[in-house]
């Protein structure tokens, strides 16, 4: 059993077990159930894996776990199958550490998302008050949507300098 702390919830990993691969002394496959539960005595609990890799630093063995690379999806590893009932949650919070920017771009790509909406939304406001009509120019357009919009930040997309209209 091991057992981790995950913000305000404890991890614990039980029934571990550990399959070599046949094919590759340095990788193996874990599988365990995973549960976490808080101090209010709420548990989730459910099975889990994860691909291993072994290293090697100053005569001292480390199995640490591999993320998946950004472009793959769930991949079909010795003794790990994406069609099983596993959840594959270690690996995707390994992912995300190893990988930060792959997250980064989903959520990216929702705040851009979010920020239109609020511009469309600031647009429709302002045809209502000049008879369904646009009376804006690409270059006065973002100072007559303002009253409507009330942040500048709408116009610039996540990962661009502030104050550029992306």
């Amino acid at each position: 059993m091991v057992v981790s702390s995950l913000g305000k919830f404890n991890v614990t990993a039980q029934q571990l077990k550990i399959i070599p691969d046949p094919q590759n002394p340095d990788l193996a496959a874990a599988h365990y159930r995973l549960e976490l539960h808080n101090n209010l005595g709420f548990t989730v609990s459910q099975d889990d894996s994860a691909k291993l890799e072994k290293h090697t630093v100053r005569q001292c063995t480390y199995w640490m776990i591999v993320p998946n690379a950004p472009s793959d999806g769930a991949q079909q590893f010795y003794g790990y199958n994406s069609n099983d009932t596993e959840s594959g949650f270690t690996t995707r919070l390994a992912t995300l550490i190893a990988y930060p920017q792959k997250s980064l771009t989903a959520y990216d790509l929702s705040q851009s998302e979010s920020n239109v909406k609020q511009i469309i939304l600031g647009l429709m406001m302002y045809m209502q008050d000049y008879d369904n009509k646009i009376n804006l120019t690409p270059q006065n357009y973002k100072e007559g949507l303002m009253p409507y919009i009330k942040s500048d930040a709408l116009f610039t997309a996540p990962g661009d300098t502030e104050g550029t209209v992306s």
